[in-house]
């Protein structure tokens, strides 16, 4: 099979405008299955699972495409996306996949009686159809009406269950799966709305007259992944071009929720502040808008780490008021917090952007933000750095469970020690306060030039 690599973020591609989806797209008559990446995402425009040459990216692109299938597994990503999409729900076919490959195709069993001289009796429809032979006093019974299951001709739910596979396969699943599964058997059509609307309703049926736990797990699984198919195949929905796929900007949010933070009661509005809305009409109606979400904090016993995390538009586009001045705000909270609490803690705000070539060097940059409205003798800490993290490599720790949190830390302390980063911060008047520091520091781009841009001014 082979993927044609999509690109989001590009001038030559739609702009990336913190809805656009990533995942798999829907398989045309090309031969090809579109997957479309993140923006910052470093890998070849056509990938062939045949090519030798492109074994690793091939094993990237099935972490990428299950990376996703992780973070669509989240009732909080869940919620996050847009219903016109028409997601489907991997997860399902998945599962059924597993149920196939471990017990085989479903098998439905009906029960037969019939006369016979040996098997299960049944008493009942023995005595109502069998005359018995008197023998003596007594009766004699030289037939039986017997009982016994054997496999039905036809099964309706192994039916959908082996289409819902070869559907899956077929658009996208094997990159998902890791192999290819074909089961011979008599095609539903799921381009068909009407089909699909029929299928889940009589699946729904068949629900509600079976207490077999394996019967129901394989109808579940199956109306979950049909239920996206349908408003797939909706066009008023305008969903008919993704097979499974995610918000770019939530997956890079829960990606960095994942490997950097270390809330254990995941609050997002910890630091959030709540706005007060006034309807200009008559000046007197009031409305009091939600908290404003951070997307993952670190804290340990000497800092906080406030991180913003964004996966639309270009790092340069992203730094304006409306991106900046939320996270400024959770800032200010976090000290208001912290200043009640009579604690004493480096406060540091991150905005993590996704890294790409055409830019500075990955990780912490020679570019901070620095907050217009407040003077630097005010707060001298009000400071927004930029930390680009590779998407491959950011990509790959979500899907492999590592937590980062720690490496952050690193690079912030070498970042403090640089000569130009540390003249800037003393003519401000800041100084982080660590317990250990790193000896050796590995700025050196910075060592040898004027950092002009770290001046008491936002950046241009």
């Amino acid at each position: 099979m082979r993927y044609s690599i999509i690109r989001i973020g590009k001038d030559s591609d739609p702009q990336l405008d913190g809805t656009s989806f990533v995942g798999v797209a829907k398989l045309d008559n090309s031969g090809e299955i579109p997957i479309v990446v993140p923006y910052g995402v470093e890998i070849d425009d056509v990938i062939s699972d045949l090519d030798v040459s492109q074994k690793d990216q091939y094993s990237f692109l099935r972490r990428y495409v299950k990376a996703i299938q992780k973070a669509l597994s989240s009732s909080l990503t869940k919620e996050r996306l847009e219903e016109k999409a028409g997601i489907h729900n991997p997860v399902a076919a998945v599962n059924l996949l597993h149920d196939y490959l471990s017990m085989g195709k479903f098998i439905e069993y009906e029960t037969v009686s019939g006369l016979s001289g040996k098997g299960k009796i049944d008493f009942n429809q023995t005595i109502k159809r069998v005359r018995p032979t008197m023998v003596g006093e007594s009766f004699f019974y030289d037939q039986f009406v017997t009982r016994k299951r054997i496999e039905a001709e036809e099964s309706f739910v192994a039916d959908v269950q082996c289409n819902v596979i070869n559907h899956f396969m077929g658009h996208g699943g094997v990159v998902l799966f890791g192999q290819s599964v074909s089961i011979p058997i008599r095609k539903i059509d799921f381009t068909d709305t009407t089909v699909v609307e029929l299928t889940i309703a009589k699946l729904r049926k068949e629900l509600t007259n079976t207490f077999n736990s394996r019967k129901e797990n394989i109808i579940r699984w199956s109306i979950s992944y049909l239920e996206g198919l349908r408003n797939l195949n909706d066009k008023e929905k305008d969903g008919g071009n993704w097979e499974y796929a995610i918000i770019a900007s939530t997956l890079w949010e829960v990606m960095i929720d994942s490997v950097l933070g270390n809330q254990t009661e995941r609050d997002k509005t910890k630091y959030g502040k709540t706005y007060e809305f006034t309807e200009m009409r008559d000046g007197s109606t009031y409305k009091r808008g939600r908290p404003t979400q951070h997307d993952t904090i670190y804290e340990d016993d000497e800092s906080l780490i406030i991180i913003d995390a964004k996966m639309y538009g270009s790092p340069l586009d992203l730094l304006s008021e409306k991106v900046l001045g939320k996270q400024f705000g959770y800032y200010e909270q976090a000290k208001l917090v912290k200043s009640k609490e009579h604690e004493k803690k480096n406060i540091i705000n991150i905005l993590v952007l996704p890294y790409y070539r055409k830019y500075d060097s990955q990780y912490f940059q020679t570019r901070v933000v620095l907050d217009p409205h407040t003077p630097t003798k005010d707060d001298p800490y009000k400071i927004i750095y930029l930390f680009e993290y590779p998407a491959n490599e950011l990509i790959d720790d979500f899907y492999y469970g590592r937590k980062r949190s720690g490496f952050l830390i690193e690079q912030f302390k070498k970042l403090i020690q640089d000569p130009g980063v540390e003249n800037f911060l003393e003519r401000r008047g800041c100084q982080y306060v660590f317990s250990e520091m790193p000896e050796n520091n590995y700025y050196d781009s910075w060592h040898s030039r004027e950092v002009n841009e770290l001046e008491d001014r936002p950046l241009e």
